[in-house]
């Protein structure tokens, strides 16, 4: 029964890699059954070696109930993220299609939502011991060549940036492999990715904006919320705040532009258009409403210039001088 045992708890332990590596509910299922299979029968084996007058086989039996319990552990867990994972990326099959905005529809656009509509991208970053995924956003913001470089959060790209995978959709519905070629340092939740991109028309990018917005300035954000794949959202910007993040002043506008899971790393732009910041975190919704943060497009700018990295980003361009704000 020990060796039975034994047998069992392999089993369940290749129904766990099965089931991880491959994103599916079954192998786990089949998993729990072996493992529980293999507790019940290193009891048994236990017990009857207890009673007995051989003691040979307790430390087989003792590892076998200790291993299957914590592969069971383990599966168990694992069903859960697995499930969850796979409902989000049901979701996502669902959505995309639906969400990706037409050619037809962005001609129609004014420019400056247009433009920044086209230079929106979805970031799917997939990494860790169970292969966890997040959905986050970015923004185009240089185009050499064939390449592509993409600002967004470090936290967007963390899962996929250490021996993990970075994957980017384009609103044409091109895919590529993306690597980290920037990050912040400290707790500055910003990062520059890049890819190869061959369908993409060659004037995408969107430089920061050179004037900085004012408290009560109409904005609007572009993003992937809640997989919700380029969602247009307006506001205002309620707050223009400093903060000191590991010694560096950062300004951070706090703005009433609805933000949820999956805005992360996308723009906030003026009404021409303009990337006035990104999008980084917002308060708990459980507890307050209409506060979103977004770390500024010059803070992004001066960050990168500390570090030797100007060229990462298209230069800046001078803003218009007639006024649009709050209108189309």
């Amino acid at each position: 029964m020990g060796v039975l045992s034994c047998g069992l708890v392999a089993l369940s332990c290749v129904s766990l890699i099965m089931g991880v590596s491959m994103h599916r509910v079954a192998p786990l299922l089949g998993g729990i059954a072996s493992g529980m299979a293999g507790l019940v029968l290193g009891v048994l084996s236990l017990v009857a070696i207890a009673n007995g007058t051989k003691v040979h086989g307790r430390g087989l039996a003792a590892g076998s109930i200790l291993v299957s319990s914590c592969l069971l552990l383990m599966t168990i867990l694992s069903v859960g993220r697995v499930g969850v994972q796979n409902r989000g990326q049901h979701k996502v099959r669902l959505t995309a299609n639906r969400s990706m905005p037409s050619e037809e529809a962005l001609q129609e656009m004014p420019e400056p939502r247009a433009r920044a509509m086209r230079a929106n991208v979805v970031i799917t970053s997939v990494g860790g011991l169970f292969s966890e995924s997040g959905v986050g956003s970015g923004v185009i913001m240089q185009r050499p060549g064939t390449a592509v470089h993409i600002l967004t959060n470090k936290h967007v790209v963390e899962m996929g940036g250490d021996g993990g995978r970075l994957r980017v959709l384009f609103h044409n519905g091109e895919e590529s492999d993306a690597e980290v070629q920037w990050q912040a340092t400290g707790t500055v939740d910003l990062a520059i990715i890049r890819c190869e991109a061959l369908t993409l028309s060659a004037d995408l990018a969107v430089r920061p904006a050179t004037l900085p917005p004012k408290q009560g300035e109409h904005v609007f954000a572009v993003g992937n919320p809640m997989a919700l794949y380029w969602s247009y959202t307006e506001g205002v910007i309620s707050a223009v705040r400093q903060e000191m993040l590991d010694n560096r002043e950062v300004t951070v506008y706090q703005t009433q532009t609805p933000i949820n899971q999956g805005n992360s790393g996308g723009g906030l732009y003026n009404m021409r258009g303009e990337l006035v910041g990104i999008n980084t975190w917002t308060q708990d919704k459980a507890h307050a409403e209409g506060l979103s943060f977004a770390i500024s497009a010059q803070s992004v700018v001066d960050l990168l210039q500390a570090d030797n990295q100007s060229g990462l980003i298209a230069a800046e361009q001078a803003a218009p001088e007639t006024d649009t704000e709050g209108t189309e």
